[in-house]
């Protein structure tokens, strides 16, 4: 909610959030500011009951939005007429809602409305309008579609080059300061008109035949600094007369010194020789602490440094030369770590990780032997880290914790394993601290971690995201064999992981305490999870739990596999869910006891609760089409790669896709959302 007398937005991608039923779902945006501008934004609404949210909702005196896309969520699909309960549709979400007197001009962009949700079981829902206005005005101009281009960082002394990018006959401007102040004047013929101040204006020229048109400057850096940031906007007057912002355009201007360490990508192959920079493969870092101790320097000289570290396969360790245990990978904010290079590539996406195992390891003295032996003279941590990414990592050997997430804003641990580490209090594999940011998980292994508390794989006392990860033979002495959270001021999601063989006094797999928000484990699979007190599977304490399409099987409070082995909690909302033992009690709709028919459980070597065992589902399962599509969490990290991060978790553990589109059990199979219970979907025969 915006109620500021003037705002400006631009380059956002917004999802509303659910809200409880019977309230229909939150708008993307919702503008009650007297001047309201928004460039180049995305907004759509939440997916809910009775109805599911508008794309926006306008009641600002005057609002003006240029190249955004205003999109009302689908309503939610019907589900199958199972015998245990029915899943009703919900209406699809307005575009955009002008209220209250308002006055919106949309100049470019998109506005939809969401498609109602339809019903096997009887009438569909509504389908959304693209635009309401009530006692309102909205008018529709053409795109201006304008960008400018140029450089990210200068050497000073250097030229910098742009490139505006319009239509033949704009006349260009280009504005240089920290701030954007607005001024808006009412109807000129017909057409509103913007006017943004700024202290530098340059008259570019006007764009030619060719729509394209540049323009260079001189790259200045006053005498004794080291960098400034300068900040370039394009403003166009088109040949009818309207005015409108273009483009921004941030560029970093660095003394010789700031020019030389603020790359964008530094490279390390293991084994190279001494005297390199990393600026290239041929010219690489032979350790890993070397890469970082570059960038620890260059950061006090880089406005907005946010470095990507390229790493071959190999073995690092954080201290290399003086085998000191206390020696970490510091990585600093914004840093992104990615392993699985040979040394060769170009492009980020050429590496396989997979293949080429890159190893940060607490074995100094490489004595590391079976069940944590010779882990003594191990490194205590290997990595600290505040928001950073670590991508297609092994992490493993450390006596203490692994990884510890020291603060700051999000951290994404993306392809990784975090394996085969100690811990003598809690989160052997990953230790968060409280005030984080979000944490985000994705893809990642967590491997029989222990910790001597809580939490063997995975300590997360502030928000956690955990999507599609695995974790296996994970152990705490006292709470949460895999996982333990708390403390959660916006709650928690699991989505899409595997629990299989973790220990614990107390939630072999998951435990959590007090978290003030919803936390939710949707489309899970907990099996073969044990405990001595309470809950093999998952034991949550003074939270709000809610379970969705996920199953629950062979997990043992002392040898015991009954319901209450399984889950257990003071506020436990569960539905569309297999639970071995199931009584009813816990209440909720499509829940339901019987062999989820897995296609090995126990594995190749005949042993259940290890690596190998594999929890995909036979052609036969009762779980296939038996789990809620609605329930699926938001695909933040967007694991499909197309872009939308508002959409709903499209894809399994596997990468194959969750919505299979079409149900095999109904009639008329198009018409549905479908998804199994579990991590796993299973491909249409």
């Amino acid at each position: 909610m915006l109620g500021c007398d003037r705002v400006t937005l631009a380059d956002c991608r917004i999802h509303g959030q659910r809200v409880s039923w019977p309230l229909e779902g939150a708008p993307g945006l919702a503008l009650t500011a007297s001047q309201a501008v928004v460039h180049r934004s995305s907004f759509r609404g939440a997916c809910d009951y009775p109805r599911s949210g508008a794309g926006a909702t306008v009641r600002s005196s005057f609002a003006l939005t240029i190249d955004t896309e205003l999109r009302g969520e689908d309503g939610i699909q019907g589900d199958t007429c199972h015998a245990f309960g029915h899943v009703y549709p919900s209406g699809g979400g307005d575009g955009v809602q002008v209220l209250n007197g308002a006055h919106l001009v949309s100049i470019g962009g998109s506005i939809t409305a969401g498609p109602g949700g339809t019903d096997p079981c009887g009438p569909s829902e509504p389908d959304g309008a693209a635009v309401v206005v009530v006692a309102s005005t909205h008018d529709v101009l053409s795109s201006p579609q304008r960008h400018m281009s140029g450089p990210s960082l200068v050497q000073a002394g250097d030229t910098m080059t742009f490139s505006f990018h319009g239509e033949p006959g704009d006349t260009i401007t280009l504005l240089e300061g920290p701030d954007e102040v607005f001024q808006y004047d009412a109807n000129l013929a017909g057409v509103w008109q913007l006017e943004p101040t700024t202290s530098t204006p340059t008259i570019v020229g006007v764009v030619g035949a060719t729509g394209t048109l540049d323009h260079t400057l001189a790259a200045g850096l006053s005498p004794g600094s080291q960098h400034t940031e300068r900040r370039f906007q394009m403003l166009v007057r088109d040949a009818a007369g309207l005015s409108f912002l273009g483009s921004s355009h941030d560029v970093a201007v660095l003394n010789d010194l700031g020019f030389g360490l603020c790359h964008p990508i530094y490279y390390v192959r293991k084994g190279a020789g001494p005297g390199s920079d990393g600026r290239t493969w041929a010219t690489a870092f032979g350790e890993l602490a070397e890469a970082l101790d570059a960038i620890n320097v260059a950061q006090g000289l880089c406005p907005g440094f946010a470095p990507e570290v390229w790493i071959t396969a190999g073995t690092y360790t954080p201290s290399p030369v003086t085998l000191d245990p206390f020696e970490v990978f510091f990585v600093r904010s914004g840093t992104q770590l990615y392993g699985g290079f040979v040394g060769i590539e170009t492009l980020r996406n050429e590496r396989d990780p997979d293949l080429n195992r890159t190893v940060l390891s607490g074995d100094l003295l490489g004595n590391d032997g079976p069940d944590f032996s010779g882990y003594a003279d191990n490194s205590a941590s290997i990595v600290f880290t505040f928001d950073a990414v670590l991508d297609g990592l092994v992490v493993r050997g450390a006596w203490r914790t692994a990884v510890f997430n020291y603060g700051g804003d999000d951290l994404v641990v993306r392809h990784c394993e975090i394996r085969e580490n100690l811990s003598n209090s809690s989160g052997a594999g990953f230790l968060g601290n409280e005030g984080n940011g979000r944490q985000l998980f994705v893809n990642t292994l967590f491997y029989r971690n222990r910790a001597d508390i809580d939490g063997g794989g995975l300590f997360a006392p502030s928000s956690a995201y955990v999507v599609n990860c695995r974790f296996v033979e994970n152990e705490a002495l006292l709470e949460g064999g895999a996982a333990w959270f708390s403390d959660h001021p916006f709650g928690g999601v699991v989505a899409g992981s595997t629990f299989i063989g973790n220990r614990a006094s107390t939630g072999g797999a998951i435990a959590s305490q007090h978290i003030v928000a919803e936390f939710e484990i949707v489309n899970c699979s907990f099996v073969a999870n044990e405990a001595t007190a309470t809950a093999g599977g998952v034991e949550l304490d003074g939270s709000q739990l809610a379970v969705y399409g996920s199953l629950f099987w062979r997990n043992a409070v002392n040898g015991v596999q009954d319901e209450a082995a399984q889950l257990a909690g003071d506020q436990v909302e569960i539905g569309f869910s297999l639970v071995q033992g199931w009584t009813g009690n816990l209440g909720g709709v499509g829940n339901f006891h019987g062999n989820p028919r897995f296609v090995d459980m126990d594995g190749p070597d005949g042993m259940l609760g290890n690596l190998d065992d594999d929890l995909r589902l036979q052609p036969t399962s009762v779980c296939i089409d038996a789990g809620r599509w609605a329930a699926l969490p938001m695909d933040l990290l967007d694991l499909d790669g197309d872009g939308d991060t508002g959409e709903l978790l499209p894809v399994d553990l596997d990468g194959n896709a969750r919505v299979v589109g079409q149900t095999r059990h109904a009639p008329e199979p198009s018409r549905f959302r479908i998804v199994d219970i579990g991590a796993y979907e299973t491909p249409l025969q």
